[in-house]
């Protein structure tokens, strides 16, 4: 640029005239306000997070599509309080800064308020200088105070305990040869510092002319490259230094913005080692032509200190708020969007703005406000339990108030009024025998101490003497187990509406009522059982007929009480003298288990895992739809995958690991015990508990997880050692002793 000058002055010397001395001052202006426009203008439509924070400082936040910019605000106040990378967290900082957010005041998972300095302040050292580099801009973008920790001395003092004899620095600690990138980023860090270490600062700058070379260019690890000119301006417009004009970053008359110019692209993008268009290096390359702008406009510029007044844009999130007031719904706005035009919002703000102004009253204790009444409720109507409004944010009860918990994005509050003690119900579970649907309620009781504390602790209760109306007409009382029952010919298959409630005396609510459209949905099992065969040997099915013969063979169950009878069945190698006969004679008319080939019933064959799960399945009565595959070796068409369905959703199994269940390996005796206990706790059956003398002579070989499911059958004495009294934990069952087992249970 410098050589074309020269000409171009004396072509106007030579000619006399002296109008040309400024045509290439006003070119290079243009050339560089066409490069900033044309890139400004591809952010305008699609930003990445440095290109938001590009645009920002270069007054144009108004051009961003406002979708970037949100999306960008919420992906970051989630993502970056679980970052563990310090970059990531500096780079955050630094881009909210940019943006008008404070990086002290970020939105958590549990609606309290991080402070990305903090979390960066609070790590005990940096792995790298670019760790620090960036930790100390995150700091200063703001100017945000830092006490404790990773003060910015203690940055400062690693950053300058790495300079090179050559005054840069490298990337590596070890490295003794400087590299352009690093240099310049640190320059970047410490130029707010010059003052207080000019001596350094002036020799990573001699460090930094030393590195162009005689073609105006900058090398990176062996490639010239536009990214480390880009680097270099960043820095020199930091410290007010020209660099088109300083003699220093001036070689053969192509200067050090020359440089970047030449890696220019056809429509006014750059490239990286050439003119083909890089994304990087387009970002970087607009950077350095922001923060020399700057540098022309005002003198010396730090494109990371963030001195303006940045617009915060208009933000909004979508929420759903509940109000439940002592005797009926108040408030049922689903997926609302809230908008405003601060940092952020509160569950207070949320109510105010959704409830409006003349439904609620709100005082301020000192420690945050509190709603006294809403919808004209008041706190205190029936005075006792400390009765008011308390709330629940995504079914979680909050250790903060109202007014200091910051909703985040699809947030679902919960308002509503009651004592201290209230119970927050949980969504009922339905199971179904004998023609009846069961329906069983239990709820999270939440319960404060005393003072000063007042420490919170919920526990998991059944829901006994609640009033429950199904299908709007139709009320129940839950027994002493939170549980009601309804006969198949009052409710036939279908969904219902639902609804709970209970109160004292007075009419204080004692539990959180559900949401006016909750639903439940009762789905009958068909009780036909047809006999069909599998690998392992034969058990009973649930059929899947029509529903118009469903309907048509309950409607002539529902008429008189019909037991199912099962044909009596003979095997040829088990008759009335095997020490099992009574057991295996029980399950077989039960219709639980059958024989295999030939009419034997193999006593002494081991059995499955699958087969195992399958007899707990058919002795339990229920039928599963789940359709969900769960283990990697159980797929939806093996005959044992309802039952095994069943069992992982009723908790009565979990798999050998994550990813396997193992159908088809032999069950062993600790896995039957753990198995068998966890159905009794299932079904609800409690078991005699006779105190034994001893514990089995083998006890330390019985693995940790299975020791007390096999102390509960041992005292139950539905489990016994062999002749010398061991267990033999790892050995199989065979299908005489499940029988046996089996029976015993259900006795």
């Amino acid at each position: 640029m410098k050589k074309i000058f020269a000409v171009l002055l004396m072509l106007c010397l030579l000619t006399g005239t002296l109008s040309g001395i400024t045509v290439w001052a006003e070119e290079t202006t243009d050339v560089i306000s066409e490069v900033v426009t044309a890139i400004s203008e591809d952010y305008s439509e699609q930003a990445t997070e440095w290109q938001l924070f590009d645009m920002a400082v270069n007054g144009m936040s108004e051009n961003l599509d406002s979708d970037d910019v949100v999306n960008y605000v919420k992906n970051t106040s989630v993502s970056v309080l679980d970052e563990d990378r310090i970059t990531n967290l500096a780079k955050a900082a630094i881009i909210l800064t940019s943006l008008g957010f404070d990086a002290t005041k970020i939105t958590g998972e549990n609606g309290e308020l991080v402070s990305i300095i903090d979390k960066i302040a609070g790590y005990d050292g940096f792995e790298g200088i670019n760790e620090a580099i960036f930790s100390l801009i995150a700091y200063d973008c703001g100017n945000y105070t830092v006490d404790s920790g990773l003060t910015r001395e203690t940055i400062i003092e690693y950053i300058l305990g790495q300079v090179n004899a050559d005054g840069g620095w490298a990337l590596m600690e070890e490295d003794e040869f400087s590299d352009p990138d690093v240099t310049s980023m640190v320059i970047w860090a410490i130029a707010p510092y010059y003052d207080s270490y000019t001596e350094i600062v002036d020799n990573a700058v001699l460090c930094l002319s030393n590195m162009q070379q005689d073609d105006g260019q900058v090398a990176s690890w062996g490639t010239k490259n536009s990214n480390s000119a880009s680097s270099i301006i960043i820095a020199l417009s930091s410290l007010g230094i020209d660099s088109d004009q300083d003699a220093r970053f001036i070689k053969n008359d192509i200067s050090i913005l020359d440089a970047l110019l030449s890696y220019k692209t056809s429509d006014n993008m750059f490239g990286y080692s050439d003119t083909a268009y890089n994304a990087m290096a387009t970002e970087q390359g607009f950077r350095a032509l922001v923060a020399y702008n700057k540098y022309k406009e005002n003198g010396a510029y730090n494109i990371f200190s963030i001195d303006y007044d940045a617009q915060l844009p208009t933000q909004s999130k979508t929420v759903s708020v509940r109000i439940e007031g002592i005797s009926e719904n108040k408030l049922d706005a689903e997926n609302e969007t809230v908008s405003f035009d601060t940092q952020n919002i509160t569950v207070a703000d949320v109510v105010k703005i959704l409830a409006g102004s003349d439904n609620y009253v709100c005082q301020d204790t000192g420690y945050g406000e509190y709603f006294s009444s809403l919808y004209g409720d008041e706190e205190g109507t029936f005075g006792v339990d400390y009765d008011g409004w308390q709330y629940r944010v995504n079914g979680e009860t909050p250790s903060v108030g109202a007014s200091d918990y910051y909703v985040k994005d699809n947030d679902e509050i919960l308002f509503y009024y009651g004592g201290m003690s209230i119970a927050y119900p949980n969504p009922p579970v339905i199971t179904y025998k004998n023609k009846i649907a069961k329906i069983e309620f239990t709820y999270e009781l939440v319960s404060y101490g005393g003072a000063p504390d007042y420490a919170m602790t919920i526990t998991t209760e059944p829901l006994t003497d609640a009033v429950v109306t199904v299908a709007g007409t139709l009320q129940y009382t839950t027994d002493q187990n939170g549980v009601i029952g309804i006969p198949y010919k009052t409710l036939k298959n279908g969904e219902y509406s639902l609804q709970v409630s209970k109160t004292n005396n007075d009419g204080l609510p004692l539990v959180v009522r559900f949401d006016s459209d909750y639903e439940i949905e009762i789905k009958h099992p068909n009780y036909r059982r047809p006999s069909y065969s599998s690998g392992g040997g034969s058990y009973v099915k649930p059929a899947e007929t029509p529903e118009e013969e469903v309907k048509e063979e309950v409607k002539e169950e529902v008429k008189e009480e019909v037991k199912e009878e099962v044909q009596k069945i003979t095997f040829n190698d088990v008759d009335n003298t095997h020490w099992a006969y009574t057991y295996i004679d029980y399950l077989t008319e039960k219709g639980v288990i059958n024989g295999k080939e030939n009419n034997k019933f193999c006593p002494e064959d081991n059995i499955t895992r699958a087969e195992y799960v399958t007899l707990l399945y058919r002795l339990s009565g229920e039928v599963t739809e789940e359709k969900t595959v769960v283990f990697d070796d159980v797929s939806a068409g093996e005959w044992y995958f309802d039952a095994v369905m069943w069992a992982y959703n009723n908790k009565i199994t979990n798999g050998v690991n994550d990813a396997e269940f193992c159908p088809d390996n032999n069950i062993t005796r600790e896995e039957m015990a753990v198995l068998t206990v966890r159905f009794l706790n299932y079904s609800g059956k409690t078991l005699a508990n006779n105190e034994q003398d001893k514990q089995f002579n083998d006890y330390k070989d019985i693995s940790d997880w299975a020791v007390s499911s096999v102390e509960v059958l041992q005292k139950a004495e539905i489990l016994n050692g062999d002749d010398d009294f061991n267990f033999n934990p790892l050995n199989s069952s065979t299908r005489a002793e499940t029988a046996k087992i089996l029976y015993l249970v259900t006795q």
